[in-house]
């Protein structure tokens, strides 16, 4: 039986495949806010099934397991899914082809990052979960006194840090203060009440926090 078998994986394939008529029947971005309703909570199995190749990783016991992200490439660029590790929560990123930036959704509602003078939301690498509940983004910031846009192959040798929090709604912008090199930013659940950030993996291996976070209230249930 094939895995597409849902109306909502049927919509997904049908976008997808209109992606390579001429012109397609929707235009990117009413098609790409679709995708991401419909992708929101489909089943890994037929996300797979749609293309999307959510690979196979071994486990230290042996076992097989499907990783957290998959990507399927359209003719406009590439469109990532991104889950916690409980599949609780799905990033949906696309990567417009030969364009720099990315678009963002969180569970299925877009997000507002922030942007350059070019209005282009300029990232780093693919965002990353912590604790199944944060979803934090690179952002290269244009004006730092550390910024150094002529290392080659680098795109810059300062990040900010944009972060989600599924739980309270709340989204931010941590960026280095003048004196601060943040290569590879990320974050760490300190508790329930503040965020540890670290300026790349070493520090945080070395237990050096370059910035403790407070953390809001949790939003009360509908």
């Amino acid at each position: 039986m094939p895995f597409d078998t849902s109306p909502a994986a049927a919509e997904v394939r049908r976008i997808l495949l209109s992606r390579r008529d001429h012109p397609p029947v929707l235009d990117t971005a009413a098609a790409l806010a679709r995708l991401a309703v419909l992708l929101r909570d489909l089943p890994v199995d037929e996300c797979i099934g749609l293309g999307f190749d959510f690979r196979k990783s071994t486990h230290t016991t042996g076992q097989a397991v499907i990783k957290t992200e998959g990507q399927a490439v359209l003719p406009e660029g590439t469109l990532t899914l991104d889950d916690t590790p409980s599949r609780a929560h799905r990033a949906m990123v696309w990567y417009p082809a030969g364009a720099r930036g990315v678009d963002l959704w969180i569970d299925g509602h877009p997000v507002a990052l922030p942007v350059d003078e070019s209005g282009c939301a300029d990232t780093g690498l693919v965002g990353v979960w912590t604790a199944d509940r944060f979803y934090a983004l690179e952002i290269m910031p244009e004006e730092h006194p550390l910024q150094d846009w002529s290392v080659p192959f680098s795109r810059g040798v300062q990040r900010s840090l944009f972060v989600i929090d599924t739980q309270t709604g709340r989204q931010w912008l941590e960026t280095p203060g003048p004196e601060e090199l943040w290569e590879r930013p990320l974050i760490a659940l300190g508790d329930d009440h503040h965020l540890r950030l670290y300026a790349d993996g070493k520090a945080r291996d070395a237990g050096r926090v370059a910035r403790v976070v407070p953390l809001q209230a949790r939003r009360p249930a509908a």
